[in-house]
């Protein structure tokens, strides 16, 4: 059996798939959310955080930050931030999206 992307065959570089090795879920208030993201520029160089960003699309609301430091020390990994009014519809599409983005086929 061999495993193949839905969009392209083999068209997508490692780094774009697996560009955490870990990543974790926290799910808060709206309040401790909207105060997160008001730290996190700040909170960049204190903590390691590689980069940060709203994601917005097609129902799915959440924010994702990567940590990676520069020596290396861990492994980079995700953290996402989901807004617990939203929890409903990001299930609803990761079951829709993220789970049919690799197939197996004979």
């Amino acid at each position: 059996m061999k495993t193949k992307f839905l969009r392209s065959y083999n068209q997508y570089p490692v780094n774009n798939i697996l560009n955490d090795i870990f990543g974790a879920r926290v799910i808060l208030p709206s309040e401790s959310v909207a105060e997160i993201m008001a730290r996190l520029d700040d909170w960049k160089a204190q903590y390691g955080l590689k980069n940060w960003y709203l994601r917005d699309v097609d129902g799915y609301i959440g924010v994702h930050v990567y940590f990676k430091n520069s020596s290396n020390f861990y492994y980079p990994w995700e953290l996402q931030i989901w807004d617990e009014k939203d929890v409903a519809e990001n299930i609803r599409n990761h079951q829709a999206y993220k789970r049919d983005f690799v197939q197996a086929v004979e």
